[in-house]
């Protein structure tokens, strides 16, 4: 797996790794020890892992490092507004 493409990405499970020993350092060390132990029950959901970390302690998660790319933004500007291009208007209709 010869991925030399120059750039210092992680793997998702190296980013992950390193995201869930921030939070443990900052909030809880004791549990450092449990990272390789966790991170092996989460193989491949290391995102579900990092996240219910994240909320246990009140973190904000950031974005998954496989997003990278996809311009897939959750809840665009354009497609939210509600009330629809002609606000409304033009609803009633009386017989």
């Amino acid at each position: 797996n010869n991925n030399d493409s120059g750039s210092t990405e992680l793997s998702p499970f190296e980013e992950y790794k390193k995201r869930i020993t921030a939070i443990y350092t900052e909030h809880n060390p004791s549990k450092l020890t449990e990272i390789p132990t966790l991170m092996a029950k989460y193989k491949d959901q290391e995102q579900v892992l990092y996240v219910k970390i994240c909320n246990k302690y009140n973190v904000t998660p950031t974005p998954g490092p496989k997003a990278v790319g996809g311009q897939q933004a959750q809840g665009t500007a354009a497609t939210s507004s509600a009330t629809g291009p002609f606000g409304g208007f033009g609803t009633s209709s009386s017989g």
